[in-house]
């Protein structure tokens, strides 16, 4: 991942620590060791900063909270353009929608000059047997202040994409879901597209989902196309999230033990997979 960041251009470069004091004077910059973390539902790795054992989260405190969507919302979408309709949602009324995934989400934030100096990643290089550092442009995973000074991005597109461009687009983190009609022909998607464009705001097109009747957004498969004529949209979790689920509280179950950060994603999944049930859970 250290050198694909490197070849895109995150990474400024890997440096001794005498090449490091030679840029920002020593005793005047502060690494973050890297460490890496499997992925389960993408199967694949993902880079972690760590900015608390550095010490940076240390420096954050933060009252902002932080919005995103839930999944009931396309649902009460739905029942806001059956509502504005005042007819069943079929035909040229019969619902679509899109979703769209930013690439390489954080990396697309970039860092101030002055705070450069304390956003130094640290990698252990085999071949030297040494650790080496390299300056980080786009934002760190793994910052405390990290998350919520990427989400006023997002927050800022849905802004102007509702109030200036009247797109109903909703958004978790760097995922945005639109609903629009048919009769449309997607050009709600099509202008949010442009939108980010315009904005340098880059989206990753193996993730872009067009319009139609049944997509899969944040763990749900959602289904209008039986929103007209039988008045019904059907919600369910996507392939595989069940038994990932279930998988997960096995193994805590046959060791006996639930770490805290275990615990607090595991009441997330079931709080969220309990909204596509029609029953508590």
């Amino acid at each position: 991942k250290t050198q694909e960041e490197l070849e895109i251009g995150f990474l400024r470069g890997l440096f001794t620590k005498a090449q490091m004091d030679e840029q920002f004077c020593e005793g005047q910059w502060r690494p973050l060791v890297r460490f890496a973390t499997w992925q389960e539902g993408s199967k694949s790795w993902r880079v972690i900063d760590n900015g608390r054992s550095a010490a940076h989260n240390d420096t954050v405190a933060t009252c902002e909270r932080i919005h995103t969507t839930s999944t009931e919302v396309g649902l009460a979408m739905a029942q806001r353009f059956r509502r504005y309709a005042a007819a069943p949602l079929s035909g040229g009324l019969e619902l679509r929608s899109s979703t769209s995934d930013m690439w390489k989400t954080f990396r697309q934030i970039p860092v101030c000059d002055e705070h450069l100096p304390f956003h130094i990643v640290a990698v252990f290089c085999q071949k030297t047997g040494s650790m080496l550092y390299a300056p980080l442009d786009g934002m760190a995973f793994g910052l405390a202040a990290a998350v919520h000074q990427f989400n006023r991005v997002p927050a800022f597109l849905l802004a102007v994409a509702r109030r200036f461009l009247a797109i109903p687009v909703v958004g978790f983190y760097d995922d945005y879901r639109i609903t629009d009609l048919e009769m449309a022909r997607g050009s709600a998607d099509a202008t949010f597209q442009a939108l980010l464009s315009w904005l340098h705001i880059r989206l990753d097109p193996k993730k872009h989902q067009l319009p139609s009747s049944m997509i899969t957004f944040i763990g749900a498969v959602e289904d209008s196309s039986r929103a007209g004529d039988e008045e019904e949209v059907f919600l369910k979790p996507k392939p595989g999230r069940v038994s990932n689920i279930l998988g997960e509280i096995d193994g805590v179950l046959k060791t006996g033990a639930c770490k805290p950060d275990l615990a607090h994603s595991l009441s997330g999944k079931l709080l969220h997979l309990g909204t596509t049930y029609p029953a508590k859970i």
